[in-house]
């Protein structure tokens, strides 16, 4: 499959990019398994529907690394924590 952003990319660039979401992945233990499981799901299925002929940009990359955090929190966590904007992407709890 062509993927719009490889799976392990998007794991590392929420960790890296997304304030408090490193510390969430720490704090309640979960390992690089299920964020790169969950990072497949997300990423298969976005780029199965995503139109060949469309462009994929910043807010669309944006919209998917949202999608990704928040069924992590909520799978992972319980939903202690949510994504906000204000105004970049971050977690928090909630």
């Amino acid at each position: 499959m062509n993927y719009l952003i490889h799976p392990s990319d998007l794991v590392s660039y929420a960790k890296d990019s997304v304030g408090g979401f490193d510390l969430v992945v720490q704090v309640e233990d979960i390992k690089l398994k299920e964020l790169l499981d969950i990072a497949i799901h997300v990423v298969s299925e976005w780029s199965s529907e995503w139109p060949e002929d469309q462009g994929f940009g910043s807010s669309d990359k944006t919209a998917m690394v949202k999608e990704f955090i928040d069924t992590v929190l909520w799978s992972q966590t319980g939903s202690k924590y949510k994504t906000v904007f204000d105004p970049f992407l971050r977690v928090v709890n909630r």
